[in-house]
């Protein structure tokens, strides 16, 4: 177990080591300035493309990536795997230490080690439960500005929808970044998973869908949009379900975590000398404690995948 603990605690000195390394040479080149000025240039290499055959890593840094536009996170996706990797090693170290076990080092490792994915996660699906109900008035928006423009320039209806006011925030900021990916980006089917990612529903998909068909093929978008307001005002009941139903999630998901809290605070106002040499001296409580916590780190896991498959 000593070994585990030093392996551990090498692995967290050499990271730390390595990123304070890097940093001191981007400031003495003068690299972190330009960084700075430039805080977008992975953003930019997403919507480049890979190039070639793509690898693993390639997948992985282009899922974390959708994944931190979509939130607007504002990180970067190395900066979002050195976290994720320090937090690891440090859950190995505390679980090392306090339960001291195999099972105890590699279970704190693994949950501080997603928790970064977790809190990435869950901050996207509380974005997309600000902006389910707000798409409608913004999809009503742009048809009229639509039907009333000319030339029907998508992009340019795209920033006047925005540009009007009449979107509600924080709907807004999600049309407001598919304009300006757009813009920037020639991918039209990047910048619009994205779109879809930030809102994540069906009605988000099917109007990205002919968005897509109106810049590509130059067809007229008016029949769609006013087939798809009238399909989504007949179903805002449906909609108002499916959202009951994440926030049912969401509360199931911190539930167990409260139980706890207050299971162990009234076992430390009964006795606290004894529940101190049970839940902290004694290897069953620790035990109890790390089981306790692997079943809410589990619950939460639950809770996304339920959120994503909005069952």
């Amino acid at each position: 177990m000593l070994s585990l603990f030093k392996a551990a605690l090498l692995a967290l000195l050499f990271l730390l080591t390595a990123f304070a390394t890097r940093r001191l040479l981007m400031a003495v080149t003068g690299y972190a300035a330009a960084r700075s000025r430039l805080s977008t240039a992975w953003h930019r290499r997403f919507f480049a493309g890979w190039g070639g055959r793509r690898t693993a890593r390639m997948k992985l840094i282009e899922h974390l990536s959708e994944l931190i536009i979509s939130s607007r996170a504002g990180l970067a996706p190395g900066t979002f795997l050195f976290l994720s990797a320090v937090l690891g090693l440090a859950g190995v170290l505390a679980g090392s230490l306090f339960f001291e076990g195999v099972k105890g080092a590699a279970a704190s490792g693994l949950m501080l080690g997603l928790m970064p994915y977790i809190w990435l996660r869950m901050r996207l699906i509380s974005q997309q439960m600000k902006t389910g109900y707000r798409l409608l008035p913004a999809i009503e928006v742009f048809y009229q500005i639509y039907v009333l423009a000319e030339p029907k320039n998508i992009r340019q209806v795209l920033k006047s929808s925005v540009e009007t006011g009449r979107m509600m925030h924080p709907i807004s900021d999600v049309f407001g970044q598919l304009y300006r990916n757009l813009m920037v980006h020639a991918d039209i089917d990047k910048c619009l998973r994205l779109f879809v990612l930030s809102l994540g529903n069906g009605w988000a998909e099917h109007f990205a869908s002919l968005l897509r068909v109106g810049m590509t093929e130059g067809a007229d978008l008016a029949p769609g949009l006013k087939e798809l307001i009238a399909d989504m005002r007949a179903g805002a009941r449906a909609d108002r379900i499916e959202r009951n139903r994440l926030l049912e999630i969401r509360i199931a998901n911190f539930t167990p975590m409260l139980f706890l809290a207050v299971f162990i605070f009234v076992n430390f106002r009964i006795d606290s000398e004894l529940a101190w040499n049970y839940y902290v001296l004694s290897p069953e409580g620790r035990d109890m404690l790390l089981d306790a916590l692997i079943l809410i780190a589990a619950s939460f896991v639950m809770g996304i995948y339920l959120s994503l498959r909005r069952i």
